[in-house]
């Protein structure tokens, strides 16, 4: 069995040049002299997702006049989540001021600055519409415009996209057959354990009670946290993209509600610092099926 490890931080992916910040301005009417943005401009914020063993994907996060998206896509370009969520006008008017603080700071930070701590990678924001700007630099001082601008971002997402499945965690799916009126809980449970530490190549799965013939299409590689040996299987990001985005299409659509004829019960428990479990009844056409279907297949 897979020992339970707190979700690793995720860095952002280091690089080798900067892509230094470029604004076609308009008139300046703020005191710090910055350029005021339009209510239809959009922001994009890009997060390159790197651990020090290698490459996990990016998240892309795409501020628009009324909307706030966020995507995840795989080193193979599978996404494994995209959400967009209503902004308030509010929310909207705090991130372009923030963008603006940013616009204003950036161009006052000297290169060998961009790259200033070690376990972060660059970051880049961009503008589109009355302007137009590109910049890269690590997210290192807490105390930065960039920081604030970052916060903000998370702050108006809320919990929703937080709880979402990426590469770098630890996710446990276990399926009980239906009996009567509930999961049989003397039945052996089908288990699917999801280890994030696959050093940036996929997804390490260790399984119990699995259809025969499962594990075919993986590689299998020994377990070094197992005291007795036992085997795990590597799948590839081809192979993981899908389940990932079975799993959050689960978490993004959870219904505790049932269903006439359920076959079983699935239950999907994150391993992180704050164990959280989401249940649903295994019923045909639902998200839960569709999980269930994708893990078996591998």
């Amino acid at each position: 069995m897979i020992t339970t490890r707190a979700v690793r931080a995720i860095a952002l992916l280091a690089g080798s040049t900067l892509m230094l910040g470029a604004c076609a301005m308009p008139s300046l009417s703020r005191l710090g002299g910055g350029p005021d943005l339009a209510a239809t401009d959009v922001i994009t914020l890009t997060h390159p997702q790197t651990m020090p063993d290698g490459y996990y994907g990016e998240t892309t996060i795409e501020i628009g006049e009324h909307t706030l998206t966020e995507r995840y896509v795989l080193p193979d370009g599978t996404e494994i989540y995209s959400v967009e969520q209503e902004l308030s006008a509010e929310d909207r008017d705090h991130l372009e001021q923030a963008t603006e603080t940013y616009l204003d700071w950036e161009p006052s930070v000297p290169a060998d600055e961009r790259i200033d701590c070690m376990d972060a990678g660059l970051q880049t924001v961009e503008v589109s519409g009355s302007i137009t700007h590109a910049s890269s630099m690590q997210d290192c001082d807490p105390e930065s415009p960039l920081r604030e601008l970052n916060v903000l971002v998370r702050d108006s997402q809320g919990e929703r996209v937080e709880q979402l499945a990426r590469p770098a965690a630890d996710w446990t799916v276990e399926f009980r057959p239906w009996a009567g009126d509930g999961p049989d809980e003397s039945a052996p449970v089908e288990t699917y354990a999801l280890d994030g530490d696959g050093f940036a190549e996929g997804t390490y799965i260790t399984a119990g009670n699995v259809p025969d013939g499962w594990g075919g299409s993986l590689t299998e590689q020994e377990d070094p946290y197992a005291t007795t040996g036992t085997a795990r299987f590597l799948a590839p990001w081809s192979l993981i993209g899908p389940v990932l985005a079975d799993l959050n299409t689960l978490l993004l659509e959870h219904d505790p509600s049932t269903c006439e004829d359920p076959s079983g019960e699935v239950r999907v428990r994150y391993e992180g610092t704050q164990e959280r479990t989401w249940t649903s009844q295994l019923c045909p056409g639902e998200p839960s099926e569709a999980l269930v279907e994708e893990l078996r297949g591998l």
